[in-house]
């Protein structure tokens, strides 16, 4: 059996890292994804989230990403995560932070893959990170980022609770 690449799938995917440049961009996709997700009941503050990135961005163990469309013409997607030690040794983890890609962007899941694959690589080549955590905390499509995490070697790994001050969400 020949295996035919579809000619359709991007062959290149331009990420660029978050920076002086291209932050309000990385801050304007924060805010959609906020606008999408759980915490959309909070204000998001825009003038803290450019501070915040602005603070973080050069940090050796923080890693923020832009996505570009595949006819490379806009910002389309954002990842952010950092490097931290574990609470047992001193080993250390990737955490994701964020990780959205536009609805309708063409190659949607192949772009977020690409992200996701390179965080993957930076936490463990850069930084010898023992394992990179992630998952949709947002709440915004857990299915697709389910598919994405799959593909990209993630599993199931314990549960993933929030509690939010003075919201009751229980069954009796």
């Amino acid at each position: 059996m020949k295996l035919v690449r579809d000619v359709s799938m991007p062959t290149h995917i331009r990420l660029e890292p978050v920076n002086e440049q291209n932050m309000a961009y990385a801050c304007a996709i924060f805010k959609e994804l906020h606008g999408l997700g759980a915490m959309s009941c909070y204000e998001f503050d825009e003038s803290y989230n450019r501070a915040v990135t602005a603070h973080h961005m050069h940090e050796p163990g923080w890693w923020g990403r832009l996505a570009r469309d595949v006819n490379d013409t806009e910002y389309v997607g954002v990842m952010v995560g950092n490097v931290q030690f574990a609470l047992f040794g001193q080993h250390k983890i990737g955490v994701e932070h964020a990780l959205y890609v536009r609805a309708g962007t063409r190659f949607r899941g192949a772009i977020a893959m690409r992200l996701v694959k390179d965080f993957m690589s930076w936490c463990y080549l850069v930084h010898d990170c023992i394992m990179v955590q992630s998952g949709d905390i947002a709440s915004v499509d857990g299915e697709a980022a389910r598919a994405i995490y799959i593909r990209c070697g993630f599993r199931n790994y314990g549960a993933l609770y929030s509690h939010e001050r003075g919201v009751k969400r229980y069954v009796d």
